[in-house]
């Protein structure tokens, strides 16, 4: 093999390329993938089924003139490598590295930030319509693909670019799974060969289906296609995770995973790996369920991030798959709870997002009683900006009837199962964190809380200062106080909020009254969350008590550790300190703002843009 290959980074450098050397490459970036996402983990079958049309499509289109816009941007891997990125790979979802999605403000030949599914279409329509009023005549191309044709904004595009009758590209990367298995009519459709049909009902031209790793082949479908004048869609068979074995055996494992040696397929474990909190949240709605008759568990696309395959094996009839498709997954929810079922609507809070019409029009305003369960809450690592799970407490704060509520730890967590089972007044909702649980022994019995009742974890009930933390934040605030207490001495107390919504309004400010100043901690925006909550609180009762809010500052977090980005937004245990000491300086005159010792400065990463 020509090993000059092995730098090839530039779509002009593929353009220099013969045939065979094309065929070359593909080994070549697949070999660069699997070596990467085996130290950093990452999404491995998606990008590795996507080499060979990456590649064709880089032969025959000039980005950043003509605009490809990748769909699930975890495709997209081959596309970064040959656009500059290549020698940037070993930082792959690492803090200062590069994103494991498309991202505008990293490459002008990203056409556009994708990390949420179903959007190409409809983002490739404004892009083109876009070229045309400002006299462009370049191409757009929409790479669709792992089940993005499930989601609505998919089908509310394809309709408009049947509509539109502009020179609109789509790609269908066909690779018959999403990240579990594909469901809903439409694949039958496409098994059936049924395809044509379909998009030509919708106005739009049909080719295929063609071979997705034939690189001679796509070169010259994809000559023709720019000659087109209407919306085409060219159908493409591709193997997810084509190059490695491993991820084309266990296609589901190898979507997105961790580090795993090359040689076995084995993931790589640490040795003292706990239980995580979504496997343990499946496995006690699966008990639930065998109890309780009238529980089900809906995921969008999710039954294995969520964990839901457990509870899909016990219970197969009372388990919903609805695809990518979070606003149907809320609504169905709903459609159930309007009949006395017990719906457990089990998405990824950053997720949760897309349906946020439903949440407040057909859950809140008819106060029906479903139970969402938002795994991912709070800061998630690796798949940055896109998938942070931090607007969770302020967009449903704001919907009225709501019970919003976050455990501090695992037990805490099966206990608000259990209160979101039982609780029939309306909708509740609770988010745990992505990672381990802490490792404490899970109770014999489940007992639902009292709606609204926080509790005091440690401390006096009087002293310097009062720290209110919720979810997983409490144990961070719990160790603060601890080394406040004997670092300092200064007398700090922790109250574990347990809901956001509604507000342990009277024993907040029993304890306020009893201490000099007043830290909330929550793993959340500022704005609007669940320390506004608190101000809102004081300032309806007239409290005037230096208060300080930590929780997500206003900007987009980039990828990085959970622990890191913990610390980037000022919410760790050495933030939580630092803060008690500032306001409590502050607040008994010590020293002036001007003086006043600052915390070493962390640099922020901030990104500007948006599965």
């Amino acid at each position: 093999m020509n090993h000059r290959l092995y730098k090839v980074q530039t779509p002009g450098e593929v353009k220099a390329l013969s045939l065979s050397e094309l065929r070359d490459l593909s080994l070549t970036l697949k070999n660069d993938i699997i070596q990467h996402t085996s130290a950093n983990g990452g999404h491995v079958g998606a990008s590795l089924g996507c080499v060979d049309m990456i590649i064709a499509l880089h032969r025959v289109f000039t980005t950043p003139k003509d605009s490809l816009v990748f769909d699930v941007g975890h495709q997209s891997y081959a596309h970064k490598m040959l656009t500059a990125r290549r020698f940037q790979f070993y930082k792959l979802r690492k803090e200062n590295g590069i994103s494991g999605f498309t991202k505008r403000g990293e490459s002008e030949h990203d056409a556009f930030g994708t990390g949420h599914a179903s959007t190409a279409v409809s983002a490739a329509l404004g892009i083109l319509e876009a070229k045309r009023l400002t006299n462009d005549p370049h191409h757009v191309v929409a790479i669709v693909g792992d089940g993005a044709l499930t989601g609505g904004l998919s089908f509310e595009g394809l309709n408009y670019a049947g509509e539109l009758k502009k020179n609109l590209i789509i790609i269908i990367n066909d690779n018959k799974i999403s990240i579990d298995q594909n469901v809903g009519g439409l694949k039958d459709s496409f098994e059936k060969n049924k395809a044509e049909l379909f998009f030509n009902s919708l106005g739009l031209e049909y080719w295929g289906p063609f071979d997705g790793h034939d690189i001679n082949g796509m070169i010259g479908t994809f000559e023709r296609a720019k000659q087109q004048t209407r919306p085409l869609v060219i159908h493409l068979h591709t193997i997810k995770g084509s190059g490695y074995e491993p991820a084309i055996t266990d296609q589901t494992r190898f979507h997105g995973c961790g580090p795993f040696d090359i040689d076995t397929g084995h993931f790589i474990h640490s040795c003292n790996e706990k239980k995580k909190y979504q496997d343990l949240f499946a496995e006690t709605l699966t008990e639930l369920a065998s109890k309780d008759d009238l529980i089900t568990a809906i995921t969008a696309a999710m039954p294995t991030g969520t964990s839901l395959t457990k509870f899909k094996k016990v219970h197969p009839d009372k388990f919903y798959d609805v695809g990518l498709a979070e606003s149907l997954a809320v609504e169905f929810g709903a459609g159930l709870a309007a009949q006395g079922a017990r719906p457990f609507v089990c998405i990824y809070s950053t997720f949760l997002q897309r349906a946020y019409d439903q949440l407040v029009h057909d859950i809140g305003l008819q106060n029906l009683p479903v139970k969402l369960c938002m795994d991912r809450g709070g800061l998630v690592g690796d798949d940055g900006a896109t998938h942070q799970g931090v607007f969770d407490y302020a967009y449903l704060r704001s919907i009225p009837n709501f019970v919003i509520m976050a455990p501090k730890d695992e037990v805490e967590l099966q206990h608000m199962m259990e209160t979101a089972r039982v609780y029939n007044d309306g909708p509740i909702s609770l988010r745990f964190p992505r990672g381990d649980v802490i490792g404490k022994p899970l109770p014999a019995k489940l007992r639902p809380l009292e709606i609204g009742k926080a509790e005091h974890v440690y401390g006096n009930v009087y002293g310097d200062c009062l720290i209110c933390a919720i979810g997983h934040s409490v144990n961070d605030a719990i160790e603060a106080a601890k080394n406040l207490d004997h670092d300092y001495k200064i007398e700090a107390s922790v109250i574990n909020l347990r809901f956001a919504k509604p507000l342990d309004e009277q024993l907040i400010l029993d304890f306020a009254q009893n201490f000099k100043t007043v830290v909330t901690v929550e793993e959340g925006v500022i704005a609007g969350g669940v320390g506004s909550a608190i101000l809102e609180l004081f300032s309806k009762n007239v409290v005037l008590k230096p208060t300080r809010v930590l929780g997500v500052p206003d900007f987009f977090v980039s990828h990085a550790t959970q622990e890191r980005q913990r610390q980037i937004c000022g919410i760790d245990k050495e933030a939580i300190i630092n803060a008690c000491i500032d306001v409590l300086q502050r607040a008994e005159g010590h020293v002036s703002r001007r003086e006043m010792p600052r915390p070493a400065k962390i640099p922020l990463r901030v990104v500007g843009s948006h599965r």
